[in-house]
């Protein structure tokens, strides 16, 4: 079941994940600024020319990177702007908890003295890592534990978006904010 669409004014905390997404955006344009400058610079230092032409292309990748900025975060702009979320009600579709080992957190030095404390190297437990995900409209989600197990399958939740660059702003349950993995914004997972 998905009801669409109502729309509220940002919060702080809404702003900052907008901010956020927006400044994870500059580093495409300054990888194309670097680029750019190392191709003008390899360019005009073999030719022995660092003259007026050699600062108006650094000038024209520089204005090249920021409009490649202004371009990707246009619609960020304008939530910052206009400050809307789209809210969404849904229900959850299936609730999981994955155990998974962080691999080579049981790595075995391989010295003489490793020779000294065999037993007590190999009786080493690997970490246990716990992911909690709820699935949404064929969307997957990471939660706390906490909030994991505050939900249950068939609950109906509100999806908050914001409204220009569909930036995550997270879920609400009965008007209490269930607050998100810090890595949510990289991992939303739709199936």
């Amino acid at each position: 079941m998905n009801s669409t669409n109502d729309i509220e004014s940002f919060s702080v905390h809404d702003r900052y994940l907008v901010k956020k997404d927006l400044f994870s955006n500059i580093w495409i344009s300054i990888t194309a600024f670097l680029f750019l400058f190392l191709l003008v610079f390899t360019y005009f230092s073999l030719n022995y020319k660092l003259g007026f032409a050699f600062v108006a292309c650094i000038g024209l990748s520089l204005i090249l990177s920021i409009s490649i900025f202004l371009a990707l975060t246009k619609k960020h702009w304008r939530d910052l702007k206009f400050q809307k979320v789209e809210i969404s009600t849904s229900r959850i579709d299936e609730k999981v908890h994955k155990i998974d080992y962080e691999a080579g957190s049981v790595t075995v030095p391989v010295n003489f003295i490793s020779l000294l404390f065999f037993k007590k190297i190999f009786m080493r437990k690997m970490n246990k890592l716990d992911f909690f995900y709820i699935s949404v409209n064929q969307t997957i989600l990471i939660l706390f534990e906490e909030d994991f197990n505050r939900l249950n399958i068939g609950d109906e939740i509100s999806l908050r978006w914001s409204q220009q660059a569909k930036v995550f702003l997270g879920l609400v349950k009965e008007n209490k904010l269930i607050e998100v993995s810090p890595f949510q914004a990289d991992r939303i997972i739709y199936v």
